[in-house]
């Protein structure tokens, strides 16, 4: 998981690209996992995302933006 400086040392940020179409459908999946993180639209029109993850959830949350990444295109970013 990339790491990108935080205000909150506990929470790890990634960055991806992908369709803007599918930007609604990442928010969705992640408010239907409460508390495994939060999306935030950088650049909707270029389709980039931020996802802020817990330390704590770290494990989940890489197993569910492997799983969406096997149904959506998303490019991860270097910070």
């Amino acid at each position: 998981m990339q790491r990108e400086t935080s205000p909150h040392r506990d929470t790890l940020v990634r960055t991806f690209r992908l369709s803007r179409k599918d930007i609604w459908y990442l928010h969705f999946i992640f408010e239907a996992y409460d508390g495994v993180g939060t999306v935030s639209s950088v650049h909707p029109r270029e389709g980039i995302v931020q996802i802020s993850v817990p330390a704590s959830r770290r494990e989940e949350a890489e197993l569910l933006i492997l799983e969406l990444s096997r149904e959506i295109t998303m490019e991860e970013m270097t910070p």
